[in-house]
């Protein structure tokens, strides 16, 4: 059972948390309806749990309230960002030692698991969603939640990373299959999905005009592939 610290300004607490979304993102264990209750809750405490009592130094107890909120909604989102870089990069490390049908196996594996990881998330951090990130949006529209957050930082620290490894990779699949080799043509099929999948919203250097919600497919795997194509009916 996830027992979290009554100080929710502690280490400990972050410690916890933690530990308890390894369970979840790292090695992949179902998390119990218990376990997810115990998590949301816990952030959510760290808008509500009791606040100190005004002072003559600081009287106005409504305002105190508010400011030390703040501070732990920006606390907890500045987090879960670094667990997350940290996640997404060492995920992407491991990639670039693949090759072949190994590597798009892995990429497309990862990314339905982060998808359902990005998810859940987003629905434990809602209070910091509902309490921060809508405050924060307007004055700075940059500001997103935190679901999205999380697939913007799946492209930036681990897409990026690998991008040119995993399509060169691809591309030499298809052309074997071209030649006359055998290679497992679902993982194409499959890759092309999970590229059209990820669409990080608020991104503008990955806007294409009509087609915005494909941007990452087509710079990244739609003009290499058309490039690589055209280079190959050239050397026939």
């Amino acid at each position: 059972m996830i027992k979290f610290p009554d100080d929710v300004d502690s280490d400990e607490f972050l410690e916890v948390l933690q530990q308890a979304l390894d369970a979840a993102v790292v090695k992949r264990h179902s998390m119990s309806r218990a376990e997810y209750t115990a998590i949301f809750t816990a952030i959510y405490r760290c808008q509500c749990c009791a606040q100190p009592k005004p002072t003559k130094m600081a009287p106005d107890a409504k305002s105190t309230s508010i400011q030390l909120s703040s501070h732990r909604d920006r606390r907890l989102y500045d987090w879960i960002i670094d667990y997350i870089i940290q996640v997404t990069s060492e995920i992407g490390a491991r990639m670039m030692q693949l090759s072949g049908e190994e590597l798009l196996t892995s990429y497309i594996d990862e990314w339905e698991h982060f998808q359902l990881i990005h998810m859940l998330v987003g629905r434990l951090f809602h209070s910091v969603d509902q309490n921060w990130i809508e405050s924060k949006r307007l004055y700075s529209p940059s500001y997103t939640t935190v679901s999205n957050t999380l697939i913007q930082l799946w492209y930036v620290y681990l897409f990026q990373h690998i991008s040119i490894h995993l399509m060169a990779n691809t591309i030499q699949l298809v052309r074997q299959e071209r030649d006359g080799g055998i290679i497992d043509g679902l993982l194409i099929v499959k890759l092309y999905k999970a590229l059209v999948e990820l669409a990080p919203k608020d991104m503008d250097g990955l806007r294409v005009p009509f087609r915005e919600d494909l941007g990452v497919y087509i710079r990244h795997y739609e003009i290499p592939y058309i490039v690589a194509a055209i280079a190959y009916i050239d050397q026939r």
